[in-house]
């Protein structure tokens, strides 16, 4: 019910532990499509604003075909221990960053559960942020859970300046 919609405009990102021969985590990323983004469209019914109202109050500007929304980030809890030191979100990461590159995508956006947003902007230097104005909500089984975005060529020069290796992984591959 939740994706179905956005299925035809959907891509999905998979890392493999070949070993155990079972995914270890995945994302889905929605791209533009006339079913909109999902995190989009959830933002009036969870937050009471628009997409609209929350990009101009946060100052971004991007055009919506340059957008992608990562809807789904998910990795059993064997693939987010200690063990595994963050190689499967950040596989999923640099598989997006490449393929963003590659397309010329602008802005990532995404509704994040609160302990994967900490995570993300401190294991990722801070490149995600939640938009102006709101705060997070219950959404879709979270107990808290933030609207976000990352500005792709933003994160690149951050990246490059404030952690030079993690830019190459992310960006070379």
């Amino acid at each position: 019910r939740e994706y179905g919609p956005y299925e035809a405009s959907s891509f999905f990102i998979v890392v493999v532990d070949h070993l155990r021969q079972l995914p270890a985590g995945v994302m889905r990323v929605v791209q533009p499509s006339p079913a909109g983004l999902k995190s989009y469209n959830d933002l009036q019914s969870v937050w009471g604003e628009t997409a609209e109202i929350l990009m101009r109050r946060t100052a971004l500007d991007f055009a919506l075909e340059r957008i992608w929304d990562v809807a789904t980030l998910a990795a059993p809890p064997e693939y987010r221990a200690k063990a595994t030191g963050g190689l499967v979100t950040m596989g999923l990461y640099q598989t997006l960053t490449l393929a963003a590159q590659a397309s010329g995508t602008e802005l990532f956006v995404a509704i994040l559960d609160m302990p994967v947003f900490r995570l993300l902007r401190w294991k990722l230097k801070m490149i995600f942020a939640g938009f102006r104005g709101v705060g997070p909500r219950p959404y879709l089984g979270s107990l808290a859970s933030i609207p976000a975005w990352c500005d792709v060529r933003s994160a690149d020069r951050h990246l490059a300046a404030v952690d030079p290796a993690l830019h190459r992984i992310l960006t070379e591959g």
